[in-house]
This record gives C-alpha cells, structure tokens and sequence, in this order.
C-alpha cells in the first residue's frame, strides 16, 4: 500500500477544485489490488453488508466493498477485486461518480442562487404573474418565479378592477359618457379575466393577465383556418325529368 505520509495521487482533482468549497475525492491503488478512495462525502448507498457485499463500480470495473470508517474529514473506503465464486452472489450495486462531489457543490451554489433571486424578485412577483403562461414557465424552471406570483397578480387585479369601477361611475356623476363607456369596457374586461385565471388553476394552467382575449382571439383564427381548410361539397345536381 501507499504510505501513509506519501501525497496521494489526485484523481478527480482538476473537476474538485472547479469551485470553492469542494473537497473532491482520491482513489489510491495498492500494491495488493486493493482500492482506498478516500471520499470528501459518504458515497451514497455504499454500506457495508455481512451478508452478499455491496459492489461499487468504478469506472465499469466492479469491486467488494470490504471496510468503511471515518479519517477526519475524509471517509476512507475499501474495496478488492470483485471475484465471485460459482455461488457467491453480489448484493447492492452503487455506480461510483467521481464528480459528485463537484455536481452537489454546483447544486448548492444554484439553490443559493434562486433562493437570493427568488427573495429580490418578490417586490416585482405581481408583475411577473401578469407575464403570458409560456413566459412564467420559462422562469420558474429556472427558479426565477416567486411561488406568490399568481396569488399576487390576482390580487393587484383585483383591486384594479375597483380602481376602474370608481373611475367609470365618477366618469358617470361628472357627465363624461364616453369616459364612462371606455371605464365600463374596462372592467368587464378585467372582470372576465379573474375568474378566468382562477377557474384555470385548478386545470394547472398558470396563466396570466387578459389571458382570454388572446385565448378567444387564438381559437376564433383557428376555427377560421380550419374552415376555410375544409373541401367545399359540390352543389346538388338538379332532379332529372321524370320519365
């Protein structure tokens, strides 16, 4: 084996230290075959069995897990050639990565991420809750989207529905008939918009602000398309004389 004040041969070192904090790993081969990887994390699911022993496959090679304690900061597993006899049978197979260490520190650092953006954004969550459903979609698979969005947006709709209800009846009391009519317009848009958006969550449909006007525009062009796609029947031929 290594000894145990000799540097050991770095492995995976270059993707470890791709980011600050990673500890990376080390595989350290001995001269009786045997393989200490000397892990920065606990292996997933690679525990020792007293029964029909775990395999852990390193680079497609497939080895007996024998000993597994703690150094440190370190966890020291060992492993030999997995060489089975006609009735020895291997129990739990776990696929070694040697960039795990570096995909969970990439993780943590994104989750850090969308939390900070996720809190900075929530001043705007109304606005972008008014953003198109495709738009909100986009955002939230990034973890760019508040989860108040939606609610919020209805709220501020909401009050924007009274806002234009005040505005029209005081277009109304001060005689402004077409200011009135426009504010009217106005409300009973936004007042089909709300139930609308609403009656569309439970549908898991995120949509957002005036969504059925472009909804009922899309459906009017595509019904019109697809009758003017239609073959046109030929006219009824005239009876024939009768005999």
């Amino acid at each position: 084996m290594t000894k145990p004040d000799a540097p050991l041969p770095t492995v995976v070192g270059a993707n470890a230290r791709r980011l600050p904090g990673n500890i990376g790993d080390q595989r350290v081969y001995g001269d009786d075959g045997t393989l200490v990887i000397h892990a920065g994390s606990p292996i997933d699911s690679a525990v020792v069995s007293a029964h029909r022993p775990t395999i852990v496959v390193v680079d497609g090679v497939r080895w007996k897990l024998l000993r597994h304690h703690k150094a440190g900061t370190k966890d020291l597993y060992t492993l030999s050639p997995w060489e089975p006899g006609p009735f020895e049978r291997e129990g739990l197979v776990v696929e070694y990565d040697p960039d795990r260490v570096h995909h969970a520190r990439v993780e943590q650092l994104s989750l850090t991420l969308r939390t900070v953006l996720m809190f900075a954004l929530l001043p705007v969550a109304p606005l972008l809750g008014s953003l198109p459903e495709a738009t909100k979609q986009w955002l939230r698979v990034r973890g760019l989207l508040p989860p108040a969005s939606q609610a919020s947006s209805l709220a501020v709709e909401w009050l924007l529905m009274y806002a234009l209800a005040g505005a029209a009846i005081a277009s109304f009391v001060a005689g402004s008939f077409a200011l009135w009519i426009a504010f009217g317009a106005a409300v009973l848009v936004v007042g089909i918009d709300i139930p609308y958006r609403i009656t569309l969550l439970a549908e898991a449909r995120d949509v957002g602000m005036l969504a059925w006007p472009r909804e009922f525009i899309r459906t009017m062009r595509e019904r019109s398309a697809f009758n003017d796609d239609r073959p046109s029947l030929p006219p009824p031929s005239p009876p024939s004389p009768p005999a």
